[in-house]
Formats: structure tokens, C-alpha cells, sequence
């Protein structure tokens, strides 16, 4: 995979915006599933990452651009995550 391909991987975030028939509950519920499932393909692709530079050489500056964007992406989804677990220990 090309680094100009990851950007085109990246699915769009659910919205919370508007309350219909599922409730609150349910879209929150759906927001949380889809910032878990974002934790888990960013470190993928840092996996990647960092293992396509296994030679040792310095990293290309695009490069490391892309893993501090994956890294802050994967700490805001952390903290949404946790703080709905926190409101919602059962979840």
C-alpha cells in the first residue's frame, strides 16, 4: 500500500447530530464501535509503517507526518472511548 493510499481508506464518522428512532443510545453506541474500529486500523497502519522502514534509515518526512497523524487520531479515540466507558461502565 502506497502512502498516498491511506487517506483514501479512511471512512467517514458516524454523526450524533440528529435523533431518531434508535435513540441516543444506540448512535453513541455506533460512534464508540466505529472509534474502536479506528484504533485498531490506525496501529495497523502504523505496523505497516514502521515496518517498511526495517532498514534503519531515517524516516522520509511524509512518513513520520503520517505515524504522528495516526498516533493523534488513535489518542483522541482513546479518550472518546474512555470517557464513555466511564459514563457507561456496563458498555
Amino acid at each position: 500500500m502506497l502512502l498516498s493510499d491511506w487517506g483514501r481508506n479512511r471512512q467517514p464518522r458516524p454523526q450524533l447530530t440528529v435523533m431518531d428512532d434508535t435513540g441516543p443510545s444506540m448512535q453513541a453506541d455506533k460512534e464508540i464501535t466505529w472509534h474502536r474500529e479506528q484504533i485498531a486500523r490506525n496501529r495497523d497502519l502504523i505496523a505497516e509503517l514502521e515496518a517498511g522502514n526495517s532498514a534503519g534509515s531515517d524516516v522520509f518526512p511524509e512518513t513520520q507526518a503520517e505515524l504522528d497523524r495516526l498516533k493523534t487520531q488513535i489518542e483522541q479515540s482513546e479518550l472518546i472511548v474512555a470517557a464513555y466507558e466511564k459514563e457507561h461502565p456496563e458498555a
